[in-house]
């Protein structure tokens, strides 16, 4: 990736990105399914990453025919993920060295997350990023999660910048297809292909070559 003209924000994803949650959003996934009587899968969960908790607890009800009211079985789906994040999440090595170097140099951290403004905010907090992250950007703005644009559309309009002024951290294919179909240069974090960096070292390194 080459260094834009002028780079304003980064726009960091939360789950899998920023956050090591994963598994713990594997475990709320599986939990949600045994409330059912299904049975989880990897496969499915992988498919899950990246879009809203809306759109995720409509899929699983289309698809496993899950009987209740939407707004009933949301509320299910998301205790399980809170009670999961009552527990310290932990930060990916290196991420937090990177989003400090960046505010250094007079780059915005901007959180872009399909999760709740809640969440996001208990997350930044125990974090103690509140000094690091200047915006969160959260699934409730928008309609449509991701692989939909509309939350880095919305984290530009906010952030007052355009996509070529900012550069997007994800890990999951969905959120790259956001990313990038908002017209905003992408690491695909733990990915594959042209867009894929191994580690937040790696980014942080990136980093340091266009500043040093």
């Amino acid at each position: 990736m080459r260094k834009p003209k002028c780079l304003k924000a980064l726009l960091i994803d939360m789950d899998g990105t920023l956050a090591d949650s994963i598994l713990l959003l594997y475990d709320a996934y599986a939990a949600f399914m045994h409330d059912f009587g299904l049975i989880p899968t990897k496969e499915e969960f992988t498919s899950l990453i990246g879009p809203s908790l809306v759109d995720i607890v409509t899929r699983l009800k289309e698809r496993h025919l899950i009987q209740g009211e939407r707004n009933a079985l949301i509320a299910i789906y998301h205790r399980h993920v809170e009670d999961r994040y009552a527990h310290p999440v932990k930060l990916f090595p290196d991420s937090r060295e990177c989003l400090l170097f960046a505010k250094q140099h007079g780059i915005r951290c901007i959180l872009v997350t399909s999760a709740t403004h809640n969440l996001a905010h208990s997350f930044v907090r125990a974090q103690q990023l509140d000094g690091v992250i200047d915006l969160l950007i959260t699934g409730e703005l928008v309609d449509k999660g991701k692989p939909d644009p509309a939350l880095y559309l919305m984290a530009l309009e906010k952030a007052g910048i355009t996509a070529s002024e900012a550069i997007a951290i994800e890990d999951s294919d969905a959120g790259v297809t956001a990313a990038t179909k908002a017209g905003i240069a992408t690491f695909h974090l733990f990915g594959k292909g042209e867009l894929a960096v191994e580690s937040w070292d790696a980014i942080h390194q990136k980093l340091r070559s266009w500043y040093e």
